[in-house]
């Protein structure tokens, strides 16, 4: 079986939640435990968490809910934007790891099923696996070893969008709905919650 990490960024300042958005509640526990469990409960392995602004707390808060090895990443950098943390992230990924798995830290809606499903359809010669649901690319994405380097050649606050539409190898699988959803303000957050 393939070995594929799971990088999960919560490195961001938040600015639009104005306030700790990784540490707030959602329907009874801290936003950023939804993804991290998805993360530690998949297949992913192992789960790298990137940190950054106020990263203090949040190594607290996600510590006392994970006992077992969770790794730590710092962004020193995170004001310069998402990029510094997606690299943070792929550098610490194991040499034996074929990809990883880039995992918004605010997808509260996000399941181990949707990173399985992509480490299952992950196949050689694939630069990335991406789900699309409603007729749109969304997250996690899965990314292949190989696309690493222009990953980390990044700068600036902007995901591997401009990565991926270059890519020649991206395998798109369906996604279910919510991994189109995350949180950046409290009414998004607000109307999660209130979906089943």
């Amino acid at each position: 079986m393939t070995r594929v990490a799971a990088v999960v960024l919560a490195g961001g300042r938040g600015r639009r939640f104005r306030g700790d958005k990784l540490r707030a509640a959602f329907r009874g526990r801290p936003l950023v435990l939804w993804a991290l469990d998805a993360a530690v409960r998949s297949r992913a392995a192992p789960v790298i968490v990137v940190t950054g602004h106020r990263a203090g707390p949040l190594r607290r808060c996600i510590r006392a809910r994970w006992r077992h090895p969770v790794r730590m990443a710092h962004n020193r950098h995170h004001a310069a934007g998402m990029a510094g943390s997606l690299r943070r992230g792929l550098a610490a990924v194991p040499a034996d790891c074929a990809g990883a798995v880039i995992v918004p830290a605010d997808m509260p809606g996000l399941r181990a099923r949707d990173i399985d499903a992509l480490i299952a359809a992950f196949r050689p010669g694939d630069e990335a696996v991406v789900p699309v649901a409603g007729g749109r690319r969304a997250n996690p994405v899965l990314i292949a070893r190989a696309q690493f380097p222009a990953l980390q050649r990044m700068t600036g606050d902007r995901g591997g969008r401009g990565v991926l539409a270059a890519a020649a190898g991206v395998r798109e699988i369906p996604g279910r709905a919510a991994t189109l959803h995350d949180v950046d303000t409290p009414a998004q957050r607000r109307r999660l919650a209130r979906r089943r």
